[in-house]
């Protein structure tokens, strides 16, 4: 039989004599297999039964659409300026993108940007003066250094463009703006070490939150009066259990991993002395049967003086050691890339 086919759709349209300027860059789903039992044909389902829900479509006439002869002019236009870009693909998505950002931060114009990039030695008609050099913050930052990375390389096409009286995009206007200010490479390395500076003091107060934790773990178990206790009553109990083993037993010292093991390592059925384990059904742990024998020994606070010492223990062993040496050494760079600054 024929496959079936998906439902159309009948939602709401434009109204005659208007067209779309902008398209949504979306990936429709086209093969029933993929849209029947996905969240899709739920959402469709519900609007076919309650009716479209009623969205304000005068705001997306006038924020998307045109008359359709305005459209036939206007889209002669934009091939025009299609043809004449000199960013494609990913890269001018990636430009268009991250000079939104910027616009919305407020930094349409390169003389926005002079706290960073330099401050022009002139001025053209019609451009903005330079705004007072105050730091720029991060988002403006993060923002312009994404928009130099899409066009890096690009500086001579895009002045090249700009010579010969080529209509730009707003983006690529912009980064034709840039590029008389520097190589973009060079105006990347200003742009990145600033915004380590703006965030080095956040990064580094991270940083030593862990590193304190660490060292206030250490400290806790140096000073513990029974974590000694406690791992001298796992080699016991370990090399006792072991002892036939050439390879396990004879240990003196084991992996924090190991100690894990002896939750996992059961006593033989019916031979458990712990009440409360016999009473559920199960059978006791090595390393429950070791802290009851430890409590028997040492008093009934040993277990609650145990977990107090290692309280800090479960927070820091979240602590990924080799990131945080990482995050040293990358702190410890951008200090040394920022300070040649001053030097130079």
């Amino acid at each position: 039989g024929q496959a079936p086919r998906l439902p159309g759709w009948d939602g709401p349209r434009p109204p005659a004599g208007l067209k779309a300027e902008r398209v949504v860059n979306w990936q429709p789903i086209r093969h029933t297999g993929r849209w029947e039992g996905s969240v899709w044909q739920t959402v469709y389902a519900g609007m076919q039964e309650r009716g479209f829900a009623q969205l304000p479509d005068e705001e997306w006439n006038r924020a998307f659409m045109r008359k359709l002869g305005e459209c036939e002019r206007m889209g002669g236009d934009r091939a025009k300026q299609a043809a004449q870009r000199v960013l494609r693909g990913p890269a001018a998505f990636a430009a268009d993108l991250r000079h939104a950002q910027l616009v919305r931060l407020g930094c349409s114009h390169v003389a926005h940007l002079h706290w960073v990039v330099g401050a022009s030695s002139s001025s053209a008609p019609g451009q903005p003066a330079a705004v007072e050099a105050t730091p720029l913050p991060e988002e403006v930052l993060d923002a312009l250094l994404g928009l130099l990375s899409a066009a890096d390389g690009q500086e001579r096409k895009l002045r090249e463009a700009d010579q010969a009286g080529s209509g730009a995009c707003e983006s690529e206007e912009l980064l034709r703006q840039l590029s008389h200010r520097g190589q973009f490479q060079l105006l990347k390395r200003y742009v990145a070490d600033a915004l380590h500076a703006e965030r080095f003091g956040a990064e580094a107060k991270m940083l030593m939150g862990y590193l304190k934790l660490a060292v206030s773990v250490a400290k806790g178990i140096v000073a513990s009066s029974t974590l000694p206790l406690f791992l001298e009553g796992v080699l016991l109990l370990g090399n006792y259990v072991n002892a036939s083993s050439r390879t396990l037993g004879s240990a003196v010292g084991v992996t924090l991993d190991s100690l894990a093991k002896l939750a996992h390592t059961k006593c033989l059925p019916g031979n458990s002395t712990d009440r409360s384990s016999a009473v559920l059904g199960n059978e006791e742990s090595a390393l429950s049967l070791l802290v009851r024998q430890l409590s028997e020994r040492h008093g009934p606070a040993f277990l609650d003086t145990l977990l107090e010492d290692l309280g800090n223990c479960g927070p820091a062993s979240e602590m990924d050691v080799t990131s945080a040496k990482e995050a040293v050494q990358a702190l410890a760079g951008n200090v040394a890339s920022i300070s040649k600054h001053f030097v130079s």
